[in-house]
Formats: C-alpha cells, structure tokens, sequence
C-alpha cells in the first residue's frame, strides 16, 4: 500500500487551495446549516402550536395531479391520463380526477385540502415526536447555546468532509449553492435522527449532531413512499420528482455527480496514522456490514466525538485493501489546510463565525449590545469605588491645596527654570575664560621652549665648530702623520660638514614653528 501512495503522489499534482478559500467556504457552509435548522426547529414550533399548516411534497404532487386533470388547460390534461394508461396501480386517481372535473371551479380548492391535509397530519406527527427539542429552543435563554453547539458542529462537519466540500459544486449557483444544498441535506438528516429515536431528544451536543449526519436519512421523494417500485419511474418523469432522497451536487474534480444521501453515508474513514512514517500520515478504512464507496466519495476525516471514542468505533471498520482505486481522494491529491487539532484555530474560527451570525440577528445584537453596556456600566463604577476608597480624608485636602495653589506652583517651577539657565549660561562663560588662559600658557610656554632650544643650537654649533677645527689642526697631521695636502682636503669635508649642520638647526627650527602654529 505504501508504494501504491508513493507512486500516487509522485505522479499527480496535489491540490494545494489557499487557506482563506477554504475558511470562507466553511463559513458559508455554517451559516446555511445554522439558518437551516433554527428555521426547522422555529417552523415545528408553529406546526405544534397550530400557527402554521404546510402541505409537503405529497400534497403538491396530489393537488397538481387534480388540477392537471380538471381541465386546466388542453395541454394539461395529458400527465394524469398518461399515467392512468400506463399504471393500473393508480388508475383510481383518473376516476376521483374526473369526479372533481364535474365540479370544476371546486377542483383546486378539493385539491388543496387534500394535500394539506396529508401533509397537515405527516409533519405534525414528526413535530410531536421532536417537541422535547423544539420546546427547549423556543425557551430563548437557550437559543445562544444551541446556535454555538451548531456552529461547533458545522466546523466539525466541515473539516470532517472538507476534501469533498471544496470539490463539490451545483451545476447552477456553483460552489454557493453547492454549500447550500449540502447543509440542507446535512440539517434533514440530523432532524431525521432525532425523530426517529425512540426516548426524545431534550437538548442538542456535538456528539448527537454528527452521528445524526452520517446515520440519519436524507429527505426522500414522496412517490418512492406511495408508489409501487414498477410505476416509480414513469410517475418521476411526469412530475420531475427526484429518484433519489437527498440532493445533487457535482465533483468538481472527477465531473461526476454525487448525492448527498450517499456522500455522507457510503464515504470511508481517514484515520490519523500517529507515529508512522511520513509518506502514510492516514490509514482509510470502509465499513464492514454497510456499503461503502471511497472510490466515488473518497474518505472523511473523522469528527471529534469519533476521536474520543475509536476504540469502541474501530470494531465497525476494517481497512480498506483497495485503496489504489481511490486515491484521488487521499494526501496524495489534496493537502487539508483545517487542523482540528489545532484548538486555538478551531476557537477563532467558530467564535468569528458566532459573532457574525449574532451580529446579524438583530434581537441578539441589541441584547449583546445592553449586556455590554451594562458590563461597561458595572467596570467603571467599580474601578470609581476603588479610587474613592483608597483616598483617605488627609490625602483629598492634600489633592485639594495642590489644585488651589496651581498658579503658584506653577511659577515657581518657572522660576527654578530660569535660574537654571542663568547658571548654565555662566558655566558656559567660565570654562571659555579658563579655555583662553589655558591656552595662552600653553603659547608662553611653547616660546620659552623655542628660545632655549634656539640658543642651545648655536652653543652646539659653536662648540663642533670650534671642536672640530682643534681636532683637525692638532691631531691629524701631527697624530696619524698627514700630510698637509689631506689635511687641507679634510678641512674641506669639515666646511661641508658645517654646512649639514646648519641645515639640519634649520630644518629643526622649521619643524618647531609648524608645531608652534598647529598648537
């Protein structure tokens, strides 16, 4: 299997959306589901206090069908008729169509209390069967902590299918719609789940949500309920009525249309593979008893609820063998970019979403506004008591006389800036002043410094000269026997000998003027 990923992911391109497509697809997705099922839940409440009556897809296939009959138009009277010659099944709806033709103003208005009477006494069966869980809603102290166990259980749905979420699109509406549908289906079947239990359901959790999503049934067409299995297909193309439950959305990757019903329940399961080497990071599995179809639907990651309790789950898998023909729907193809182990991502994200959704009810809104306020109210007065009694009697008059005497105080800081200044300026004159002393000594001192320096160059110049004409008349001719004529010679190099001398006192006296100057 290994290999089979490797080869996988070297030889197709992994999808790599950017985050923020991601996150504002998931925002679409809550608020839909969010919408969708507080409209649900608000609806059952009606239909149990008997504020509101609603037909249902039977009704409106039975009143259709009526009034098809009745004449409404030429065209119109073909379904029903079709329908009777095709399908003996139901031939008596011909004969009760063409009873209500005799009374034909009557015939819509028969028709209408037909349907609204069938679907009258479905949905209030199913509102009874929900009223623990539609009363408690109606309770509005407990509308905020369902809608955050909603909103909780969209992100959880979401980065739970997020691979099939961000390839799932409506053949007309897009990605939108697409989202759209998704929640619906997904908000029916939790419903679904909760009516069908047998000990009502009180209150919402995370963990009722999700198992609902992947247990619970789809929304299914009423003629798959009334009809015979051999008249289903010619009554659907009649009405256009789907053939299957659930809804229908396009994988964008593949082209392939998927269902709903079967996307959220013949999906496999990604398991992190903590611990094992990189090129493996999940392990997919399928069910054992259901069918299930990774190689049209792929796998879903599980929620957090399945996390927490996989030693239990885990017996109701096995691992899938056949991965290869699924393996567009592994890491190998798509990178997830929601990490619900990351709790603190996980937080903002549902309390962004939260806050929005809250932001956008106006009767939450302006409750959340006067809580606020009063929290407001509550800090300040709070923090206003606290001053107040940390300030004992001394310290107000202390307050007090330094409020009254400002003015003065005021002046004598000027005052002290002042005399400040003042000071600074005569420390600026005084260090000039001694700059100038200083450096006048140094200009006498460097002048009694070239004078000596002068006269002990002459004296020095006096005694070579003097020394070295003694030397040469004395000691040469006489000590080292030279005749005159060399003597002569040498007494020359002595001139030359001077002459270097003077040069040298005069390059020294030089020198000393440049550094005299430069001082």
């Amino acid at each position: 299997m290994e290999l089979i990923m490797y080869e996988a992911l070297q030889g197709n391109k992994r999808e790599m959306i950017d985050k923020d497509i991601v996150i504002n697809r998931l925002e679409k997705f809550i608020e839909y589901f969010v919408d969708q099922f507080e409209a649900k839940l608000s609806w059952y409440c009606k239909v149990l206090d008997e504020e509101g009556k609603k037909g249902g897809t039977l009704a409106d296939v039975v009143k259709a069908a009526v009034i098809t009959s009745t004449g409404g138009t030429v065209a119109a009277v073909t379904p029903l008729a079709y329908l009777a010659l095709q399908m003996p099944v139901i031939s008596s709806l011909k004969m009760a169509a063409t009873v209500a033709t005799k009374a034909a103003g009557a015939s819509k208005i028969v028709a209408g209390s037909i349907g609204s009477k069938i679907g009258e006494g479905r949905h209030k069966a199913k509102a009874a069967s929900l009223s623990e869980l539609v009363y408690n809603f109606k309770n509005g102290e407990n509308k905020p902590e369902v809608r955050e166990i909603l909103v909780t259980a969209g992100f959880d749905i979401f980065q739970s299918f997020e691979l099939q979420f961000m390839r799932a699109k409506a053949k007309n509406g897009g990605e939108t719609r697409a989202m759209m549908k998704l929640a619906r289906d997904a908000v029916y079947r939790v419903i679904n789940y909760c009516a069908q239990k047998e000990e009502q359901v009180k209150a919402l959790d995370l963990e009722l949500i999700t198992n609902g999503l992947i247990s619970g049934e789809s929304k299914k067409g009423t003629i798959s309920k009334f009809v015979p299995g051999a008249a289903q297909q010619t009554v659907r193309k009649v009405f256009k009525v789907a053939s299957k439950p659930g809804r229908t959305v396009v994988d964008s990757y593949s082209g392939k249309e998927w269902n709903t019903d079967e996307l959220y329940s013949k999906v496999g399961l990604a398991v992190e593979n903590l611990g094992a080497h990189h090129m493996m990071p999940y392990k997919y599995y399928k069910k054992k008893e259901e069918i299930t179809e990774p190689d049209k639907y792929g796998y879903r990651r599980r929620f957090i609820a399945e996390k927490e309790k996989w030693g239990a789950l885990e017996e109701q898998y096995k691992e899938d063998e056949n991965i290869g023909k699924s393996v567009e729907f592994t890491y190998s193809t798509y990178q997830y970019r929601l990490d619900p182990e990351n709790s603190e991502e996980r937080k903002t994200l549902i309390k962004n979403m939260l806050d929005y959704l809250n932001q956008r009810d106006p009767k939450l809104m302006e409750d959340r506004i006067k809580e606020w306020d009063e929290e407001c109210k509550k800090n300040i007065l709070a923090e206003l008591e606290e001053i107040k009694n940390s300030i004992d009697s001394s310290a107000k008059g202390v307050i007090e006389e330094i409020i009254k005497n400002l003015d003065a105080i005021e002046e004598e800081v000027l005052d002290l800036i002042k005399k400040g200044q003042e000071y600074v300026q005569q420390g600026f004159h005084s260090a000039s002043q001694q700059r100038y002393e200083i450096a006048g000594e140094d200009i006498r001192q460097h002048e009694k410094t070239r004078s000596l320096l002068l006269e002990e160059g002459e004296e020095i110049k006096s005694l070579l000269s003097k020394e070295k004409d003694r030397y040469i008349q004395k000691n040469l001719p006489e000590r080292w026997n030279i005749p005159p004529k060399i003597a002569d010679n040498i007494c020359i190099e002595r001139k030359h000998l001077q002459d270097r001398i003077e040069n040298a006192l005069e390059v020294e006296r030089g020198m000393f003027k440049k550094a005299y100057a430069s001082s």
